[in-house]
């Protein structure tokens, strides 16, 4: 098994983790910790302190990273999708992690390893990305069982 088929793997294993989290979460729960005054930073796409917010940053930097393989660089902020339910939302991450696996297995094995050339971060290398994305994955998913055992907590 080479690493990029390895770090795949694991990636798919870390996606059925984050949509086993998001079953059974309805429309009220996702929104529940959205807050309009969330503080922007560099890599601030969609996030809002919502379970919906989450969700929809983890599909929009998905979609952003396949245009980044592309060659094309793109606002990470425009890939999103306005006024989502949290049932479109989890069907676009699915759409994006489908779409990205697809992406990180077709690069050619040779081009793992150069450098994307990015004006958003240069030094990065399809490989390293793929890794970036699985690490994105996990610790995103750990915000997102945070939000709902957070919410279980407060109900009891």
């Amino acid at each position: 098994m080479t690493i990029r088929e390895y770090l795949l793997m694991r990636t798919r294993q870390r996606f059925a983790a984050t949509l086993k989290a998001l079953e059974g979460v309805t429309e009220e729960q996702a929104v529940a910790d959205r807050r309009e005054n969330w503080p922007l930073h560099d890599y601030h796409v969609a996030q809002d302190g919502s379970i919906l917010g989450l969700v929809c940053h983890l599909a929009a930097w998905k979609e952003t990273w396949i245009e980044y393989f592309r060659g094309n660089v793109v606002d990470r902020r425009s890939v999103v999708p306005e006024n989502l339910t949290f049932a479109e939302a989890v069907a676009w991450l699915e759409r994006a992690n489908a779409a990205w696996l697809e992406a990180a297995a077709a690069i050619p094995e040779e081009a793992l390893e150069t450098p994307l050339n990015l004006p958003v971060d240069p030094w990065h290398t399809p490989l390293n990305m793929i890794q970036e994305i699985h690490d994105h994955e996990v610790e995103h998913c750990g915000q997102i069982n945070y939000l709902i055992e957070a919410r279980k907590c407060a109900s009891v």
